[in-house]
């Protein structure tokens, strides 16, 4: 999907910032970006890139490569979709 984020050197300041601006998205410090999610049996992965401009042209736009990482904390009603298999506990982790 589509979203808005803050450059890392803003994140410790997002509080301050969603006080004062009302949202990420109404921040000048806001940045598009593209944000991947995976629900697999061990958890939930998740990648963010910011947006590029494509090389060649004005309007269209493109990301670099993506890394996903576990969160482990991630909680709420779009979390454990997938069914556990019959006879097995849910998978805690890969690791």
């Amino acid at each position: 999907m589509e979203a808005w984020s803050l450059p890392p050197k803003k994140i410790k300041r997002m509080d301050e910032i969603i006080e004062r601006y009302g949202s990420i998205g109404a921040s000048p410090y806001r940045i598009d970006i593209a944000s991947f999610s995976l629900e697999s049996r061990y958890g939930i992965w998740v990648a963010q890139v910011p947006f590029r401009p494509k090389s060649g042209s004005k309007k269209k736009r493109t990301f670099g490569e993506q890394e996903f990482r576990l969160f482990t904390e991630a909680e709420g009603r779009f979390v454990d979709l997938l069914p556990v298999k019959d006879g097995e506990d849910r998978p805690v982790g890969l690791h």
